[in-house]
């Protein structure tokens, strides 16, 4: 995406402005493609409106004060703005209220001054909140095996999730995928890298009608042009004894979001977090919850998110191939999942206490997580079995983000 920075000043010779941006302009390099000159007044935005429309994102520099009314104006582009002011000459304080005027205006901003430390960094961060914030608006979503009847049926907003993020979900059923299954050839690159992760023929041959689910996907997804996927996996696995696990994984790795169960609330989730940060996301069932901890298993999971990995046979069903993820005790993770009405999202962080698989009652990857506030709040405000969780601490970053969609947040 293209971000331009618009330097703003009430008058250019008078208050340094010249000299300021030449400070910054090549500090700043990294953060934007483009540039226009210093604008001074609303005839100077309108000679380069054709410069501007062109970005995805706009960077308003204020170098002095009285650039309220063109920070203001810009928003008139219809694009998110990050508005940057100089702590002289009263620029931050300029900056400070057209991002007032914005934020009531709920339009999509962000604010930051020149004396940060780490500004680079940190506008880089910015940068990409609001590209994630972009990225997410009409995203397509591929649900292969469930209809919107049984989504409204579980309380499951579909309507509400158009309004917040303009995504309507299509919709596959599971016939129509299975035929399309069975039609296509193995892959051989999804063979040959996960068969070095067992030494059990019997696994070895179910990896190679495995990975005929990853061509098959890959199909669907294109046929509808959709950037995610969620597949009814277990009603899958009844029809035709294979597993969408290795598919699902490596759909990850490649770094497309694939979700078990056709679970909507965990894809949005992984889109929110994944594109937030570039960090692979993990969906787990709630296994175990106290207080201080949880505990997390699935039987899929990706190599970009584990340390390790096992093949075993799929935990429920005892069929076809799943994976058996380990994690390293002490990773720091950030987790969380969306409600069903799609308004607000529980979001928390927490360490690894335990990553290597220890029982035979769980799903394959088992993760035990000390949790940094009251994991009971997962009870007292239920949204669902699964979370969604990805590597480092990222609260700040996305609860930005959250705050641009205009979507609350909850902190365990």
């Amino acid at each position: 995406m293209k971000s331009i920075l618009i330097p703003l000043a009430s008058q250019i010779d008078n208050r340094g402005a010249k000299a300021t941006l030449e400070k910054y302009k090549n500090f700043l390099k990294d953060i934007y493609q483009d540039s226009t000159p210093i604008i001074t007044n609303s005839e100077d935005i309108s000679r380069f409106e054709n410069k501007i429309r062109e970005a995805d994102i706009l960077i308003a520099f204020s170098l002095t004060g009285g650039t309220r009314r063109f920070i203001v104006r810009l928003a008139e582009f219809k694009k998110p703005i990050l508005i940057l002011g100089y702590t002289k000459q009263n620029a931050f304080a300029s900056a400070i209220g057209a991002y007032t005027i914005l934020k009531r205006k709920n339009l999509p901003v962000l604010l930051n001054s020149t004396n940060e430390e780490d500004l680079v960094n940190k506008l880089k961060k910015h940068i990409r909140v609001l590209e994630t914030y972009l990225k997410l608006k009409g995203q397509r979503i591929l649900l292969i095996g469930i209809e919107k009847k049984l989504l409204e049926n579980e309380t499951i907003n579909v309507n509400n999730l158009k309004s917040l993020l303009n995504v309507d979900p299509i919709f596959m059923t599971l016939e129509e995928f299975i035929d399309v299954f069975n039609k296509v050839h193995p892959n051989e690159h999804v063979v040959e890298f996960f068969k070095r992760y067992t030494r059990d023929q019997n696994l070895i041959d179910e990896l190679t009608k495995a990975s005929r689910v990853y061509t098959a996907l890959k199909e669907a997804m294109n046929k509808y042009n959709a950037s995610a996927v969620g597949i009814r996996c277990f009603e899958f696995i009844m029809k035709t004894c294979v597993t969408p696990c290795i598919a699902l994984s490596t759909l990850l790795s490649d770094g497309k979001i694939a979700g078990c169960e056709a679970d909507l609330q965990a894809i949005i989730t992984m889109m929110i977090l994944n594109y937030t940060t570039g960090e692979v996301p993990f969906m787990g069932n709630i296994e175990e919850l106290k207080e201080d901890e949880i505990a997390l298993a699935h039987c899929t999971v990706s190599k970009g998110f584990a340390d390790k990995i096992l093949l075993k046979s799929h935990f429920e069903t005892g069929k076809s191939v799943s994976i058996a993820g380990e994690i390293k005790a002490g990773t720091k993770l950030t987790f969380g999942r969306i409600s069903p009405d799609f308004d607000s999202l529980i979001i928390g962080s927490g360490t690894v206490t335990e990553g290597s698989p220890w029982s035979d009652e769980f799903c394959r990857t088992q993760l035990r997580i000390q949790v940094d506030g009251n994991a009971k709040k997962l009870i007292d405000n239920p949204v669902g079995n699964h979370l969604v969780a990805i590597k480092g601490y990222h609260l700040d970053a996305i609860k930005e983000l959250l705050d641009l969609l205009g979507i609350s947040y909850t902190t365990l």
